[in-house]
């Protein structure tokens, strides 16, 4: 079996799994076949290395060891995938949102203040879209009983 780093992988082939068990619909483990394609996280914790599915159709990550052997055609077939996103930057860091705003804050990289008027521009950009949307409603609306 091969050794991962920490990151993101995705499968590079289908893999039939170990023990596929067709009752249980949220666990990615249970499922008949891992497609080609499927993308994984592999993230050291607090078990030792552990990889779960990243896909939101199960419940959380339900995290296998790397070591269990069960496994390792699935880890064999794990290709690393680059994609630099802020979901895959907090996935592959295990950080939430508000850890990595205080992180900037305090390395001095973002400002408080700075933060402050980004969020008011997102709420400002959020509020006029809404705005719109109901005005072209509204117009649809009229333009259907007039």
């Amino acid at each position: 079996m091969k050794t991962l780093k920490d990151g993101l992988y995705q499968t590079a082939c289908d893999v039939a799994m170990p023990k596929p068990d067709r009752r249980v619909t949220r666990e990615w483990s249970k499922a008949p076949v891992v497609t080609a394609g499927t993308q994984f996280i592999v993230r050291t914790g607090v078990m030792g290395q552990e990889m779960g599915i990243r896909d939101d159709r199960f419940w959380g990550i339900h995290a296998v060891s790397t070591s269990d052997r069960l496994y390792t055609d699935l880890i064999d077939a794990l290709v690393p995938f680059e994609e630099e996103t802020i979901d895959s930057v907090l996935d592959r860091t295990d950080l939430n949102s508000r850890e990595l705003l205080d992180h900037l804050v305090e390395e001095g990289l973002i400002t408080i203040r700075a933060l402050d008027k980004m969020a008011q521009a997102i709420r400002a950009k959020e509020l006029s879209e809404r705005t719109e949307r109901v005005r072209q409603r509204e117009e649809q609306i009229n333009a259907r009983h007039a």
